[in-house]
């Protein structure tokens, strides 16, 4: 499930340059936010810089999906 309003906080949150978990932070709302679009080619690039950034919550986010890609 989708939570709309997480994605419009997570793109309220500042993003410190240089912190790989601030990042990741903003890039998940990016990604939140992308998936209504369903741009799969983007979303897997996305992802994939989302999982180099922060893999405990890369993994964390993808248990919520309902399709997991290995």
């Amino acid at each position: 499930m989708v939570k709309p309003a997480l994605a419009e906080r997570l793109s309220e949150a500042r993003v410190q340059h240089g912190e790989p978990a601030s990042r990741a932070t903003a890039l998940l709302g990016e990604i939140l936010r992308r998936e209504h679009e369903g741009d799969q080619h983007e979303l897997v690039s996305l992802r994939q810089e989302f999982s180099r950034l922060h893999a405990g919550l890369f993994e964390a986010y993808m248990a919520t999906r309902k399709v997991q890609h290995r």
